[in-house]
């Protein structure tokens, strides 16, 4: 039980850290750290609350009766603490975005969304949300290797 919590201290821990520290290379780990760094911050409470339950199933299971589970248990600590104050730091973010919208589109942007929607048909276009697979229209003509800048060291095509 002591090296299962050990083994859990060193997972939180090196799913924590990826969240603040991705790794960009080689490009197979860069892919890897990416999607458990997507998971982990975008449900970071979760990702604390699947591994706090597991870590007190072990707790309770006897994981403490050797070093390696104090170990594993004091590395799930200190990730949960990182992983609260991330998710803490992502909560904050709304205050910014909306003095970012007043700027960009004025104070009273809401109440002329709120008007504008209530304007609005409420209905759900269903066969596009459903559309898996995207049809091309006819008639519309896709151009390709546009070169938008002359330059001899590299393809500036669109």
């Amino acid at each position: 039980m002591s090296l299962s919590l050990l083994t859990l201290g060193i997972v939180a821990a090196i799913l924590a850290l990826n969240a603040y520290r991705p790794v960009y290379w080689p490009g197979w780990l860069a892919l890897s750290s990416f999607f458990a760094g997507w998971l982990t911050t975008e449900a970071a409470i979760q990702t604390i609350t699947w591994q706090f339950v597991l870590a007190l199933i072990l707790v309770v299971g006897g994981a403490l009766s050797g070093w390696p589970g104090l170990v594993g248990l004091a590395l799930c600590v200190c990730a949960w603490t990182a992983l609260a104050l991330e998710a803490r730091a992502a909560l904050g973010s709304s205050g910014i975005i909306e003095r970012g919208l007043q700027k960009a589109l004025g104070e009273d942007y809401a109440q002329e969304l709120h008007e504008t929607a209530h304007s609005a048909p409420m209905r759900v276009d269903w066969p596009y949300v459903l559309k898996v697979f995207p049809i091309r229209r006819r008639g519309v003509v896709r151009h390709r290797n546009i070169q938008y800048q002359a330059s001899g060291q590299r393809r500036h095509r669109l």
